[in-house]
This record gives C-alpha cells, structure tokens and sequence, in this order.
C-alpha cells in the first residue's frame, strides 16, 4: 500500500511493510538523521544497524557481566569477539581471516603463527591435528566425526578407522 505526504516545503513517497511505513523516495525539502543502533556509535546514513565504528559503552552504562563491550568492527557490526572464521589482532583491536580451512582460529605464541583451533566437520578439511585441519588423519590415528579432530588408536591397533579401538 503506497501512502504520500506532501507540504509547500516537503513531499514523500512510502510504502506498506508489514504494518508500517517506510519512506522509500523523497522529493524535496526532506531529510532524516538515523540515530545508530546500539553497538554502533557511527552508522551508514541508510542503516542505522550498518557501523563505521562502535561503541565501547555497554547500552546501560553498567559494565556487562563478564565486562565485554561490542568494540571490535568487521563486516560493518560490532562484536565482544570476533565470529567464528576470524581471529582478534590485539594490536588494531580488529578481526581477521582464518585460513579457509579453519572454522576458528588464534595467533599462538608457541607456533609464532595463527594455528587453526577447531575445523568444520562438514567442509574438506573437516579434522583438527594439533594446529591445522586436515582432510584426513596421520596414521595412528583416526578422524572423530563429533569432535571434528584426530585421535590416536588405541593399543594394540597401529591403525583404526571411526573408532580409537576399531583396528
């Protein structure tokens, strides 16, 4: 349902979306400022959900219970952490890429690299090994489907398949 406003300073076109109106075309006189939705504290001019940046204060002005705020930017939201397939760069306080065949990683200290944390047990690398995922496991070991990773076999096997005890 199309609805129209018009005054001698302004005019606007909108439409029907589910009970409420959006304006969709306006033809003079008439502007409009978004206030951006929490966690943004900057927003695209037609999205108040679309960040530029983020507000690092909780939307009470308590601190949350595990005093995580929303202060890290990717893919223009805000997140405590970054979502699964990326990793926090502590040092710009933004999110990165994993490898593709991570489904979550971190950089580690040990390895001095980004190492892969836990894999997608649907994709083509589906077991985690150590640091990496991997389409299919060392021998020694076999590939546990509910816990995405390799175990060793279990003695006397050398090798086994969907189980630890299954030689």
């Amino acid at each position: 349902m199309e609805k129209a406003g018009t005054t001698d300073s302004w005019s606007f076109i909108s439409f029907s979306k589910g009970g409420t109106y959006q304006i969709d075309k306006i033809s003079k006189g008439l502007s409009f400022s978004f206030k951006c939705n929490f966690p943004c504290s900057e927003c695209e001019y037609s999205d108040p959900d679309k960040c530029k940046s983020c507000n690092s204060v909780p939307l009470d002005s308590k601190p949350p219970k595990n005093n995580a705020t929303y202060s890290i930017k990717y893919d223009n939201k805000c997140w405590k952490n970054c979502p699964d397939g990326t990793y926090s760069n502590n040092n710009t306080g933004q999110c990165i890429k994993c490898d593709p065949k991570c489904k979550t990683c971190a950089w580690s200290i040990i390895t001095n690299e980004i190492d892969c944390t836990s894999c997608d047990v649907g994709s083509a690398w589906p077991y985690h090994d150590w640091n990496k995922c991997v389409k299919k496991c060392e021998p020694g070991s076999f590939g546990n489907k509910n816990s995405a990773s390799c175990e060793l076999c279990k003695f006397p096997c050398e090798t086994c398949s969907d189980t630890a005890d299954n030689c």
